[in-house]
């Protein structure tokens, strides 16, 4: 069952992010709407849909179960939107084309064959350090939580049919309310929806699926920093993801540090926002995508409050932005074919 909401959340994603591309972009170049782009805008879109499945169940005093219906009728119903507006548009473009047709002009599998030397074992380093991080955090066999009471809050909305209706610390009801914080960030009640809709234990989505979602998310960003720093080289981009795999693991040794975070604590807010969606900004600002850059920094605040870094995206947004007023020359990172 587990295999299979994560094969569902996959596929809606990337049904969700490339209906929203479209609708964004329209017929902006398909190297702007790659495959990965779907995946990793899908996912923003459905944190928005669960904040606002959340933010109207707690304005509105409704059980969690309420929360649950109306959040699968936003999914369900934009999802079926989403499938009817990209089946009358097939005659434009099909599913593969945004991946297709990039720079490089082939898939993973043609571009190999152009690969360098260290090219092609960077290549290969790299999906092997993906398959062992994907291995380590699926398996939870070193697991480290400190403080953490994400799995405790999503059982407390499961158990009680409530949204903070209890302290997951102490069993009892809240005295004196919950804190704003809570009432904004979604994450926990998106996790407990997860589970009341699958059927799963809230320990296998919040420890074992959502991490594989982050960990994959990542190097989707990653990847896309690479290809803007080496446009003409896909061997230097292979080499640049390999090294990237190898410094996030080599940074697991200590709590705080992003590679522990994303290894091992993928399901939170903090570390979804600094592993995926700070990159991902850095990505899209180069591309100048600017729709999708407000989606990350809506998204970050539906899961990241101001003490624990809300902001830094719309910050690293605001600052790429003036560096692109700078002399050409100056931002040569920022010129794009056709300017």
């Amino acid at each position: 069952m587990a295999f299979l909401l994560g094969l569902l959340m996959a596929l809606v994603s990337c049904l969700l992010g490339k209906c929203a591309l479209g609708v964004l972009y329209g017929n902006q170049p398909a190297r702007d709407k790659r495959l990965r782009d779907a995946f990793l805008t899908g996912g923003i879109v459905v944190i928005g849909l669960a904040e606002a499945a959340y933010l109207a169940a707690v304005i509105s005093g409704w059980s969690f179960s309420g929360c649950v219906r109306l959040f699968g009728a936003l999914t369900a119903a934009l999802t079926a939107g989403a499938g009817v507006y990209l089946f009358l548009r097939r005659g434009q473009k099909k599913m593969g084309h945004m991946q297709r047709q990039n720079r490089d002009g082939g898939t993973l599998w043609t571009g190999f064959q152009r690969l360098s030397g260290f090219g092609k074992a960077a290549f290969f380093l790299f999906w092997l350090l993906l398959l062992l991080q994907l291995v380590s955090v699926a398996s939870q066999g070193r697991v480290y939580r400190q403080g953490d009471m994400t799995v405790e809050t999503v059982n407390s909305f499961l158990d009680t049919d409530t949204i903070y209706g209890v302290n997951p610390l102490t069993g009892q009801a809240y005295k004196l309310g919950i804190p704003l914080r809570l009432k904004i960030l979604c994450l926990p009640a998106f996790y407990a929806c997860l589970c009341r809709i699958s059927g799963l234990e809230a320990a296998t989505v919040v420890w074992g699926i959502v991490p594989l979602f982050t960990l994959f998310g990542a190097y989707c960003a990653f990847f896309g920093i690479g290809e803007r720093l080496f446009p003409e080289s896909p061997s230097k981009r292979w080499i640049f993801l390999a090294f990237t795999a190898l410094i996030l693991w080599g940074g697991d040794y200590m709590y705080g540090m992003d590679g522990f975070g994303l290894l091992y604590s993928g399901f939170r807010g903090n570390v979804i926002r600094a592993a995926v969606l700070l990159p991902y900004t850095f990505d899209l600002c180069m591309r100048k995508m600017w729709k999708s850059v407000i989606l990350c920094i809506l998204a970050e605040a539906c899961m990241v409050w101001t003490l624990y870094g809300m902001g830094a995206c719309l910050l690293a947004a605001l600052l790429l932005f003036l560096i692109q007023k700078l002399p050409r020359g100056a931002r040569g990172l920022f010129h794009r074919e056709g300017d």
